[in-house]
């Protein structure tokens, strides 16, 4: 399959809108987390009508039947099962657009500018090099830009969309 054929299919698999609440992830889906995070990291290089490429792509934005809570960054971070356990209390405006609405302009909304998350990511498992598990749970301080990718991302999950605002 030429490489512009799988491009191609790759975007076929944006769903828009997405509307059903995401489930936590579980130990027996870690392969198909595997496979297709990436698809969606694939899918953080693409131009995609007004977007060229996306800063984060949540795993709903590609499964409607079945969803998980987890996504993946441009920057190769794959966070499973995020919860924002602390926030502040003041907004800051956010420009933002989205991948899975190709055609419509950026827009603002408003996002905290701190939050605190936790979350768990995959590691190699020690007893099989071939497979991956679960980390443990995993605590940051977010703030700027990467808190607002988290939020943003955070609301896939819930079906919910910068429009939706």
């Amino acid at each position: 399959m030429s490489e512009e054929k799988k491009l191609e299919n790759l975007l076929l698999r944006i769903v828009a809108p997405h509307s059903k609440i995401s489930r936590e992830v579980l130990e027996s889906d870690i392969e198909r987390v595997v496979e297709e995070a990436k698809v969606l990291y694939a899918l953080c290089f693409m131009a995609n009508g007004l977007a060229v490429g996306a800063k984060a792509m949540a795993h709903p934005q590609i499964e409607d039947k079945d969803p998980l809570r987890f996504f993946v960054t441009a920057d190769k971070k794959l966070i499973i099962n995020p919860i924002i356990t602390k926030h502040t209390n003041t907004t800051v405006e956010s420009k933002e657009g989205c991948f899975s609405f190709k055609d419509n302009p950026p827009i603002v909304v408003q996002r905290w500018h701190k939050i605190e998350v936790e979350f768990i990511t995959l590691m190699v498992d020690s007893e099989n090099k071939d497979k991956f598990k679960f980390s443990s749970i995993l605590k940051e301080k977010l703030s700027g830009l990467e808190a607002r990718i988290w939020q943003h991302e955070q609301n896939h999950f819930d079906g919910l969309y910068i429009f939706n605002y």
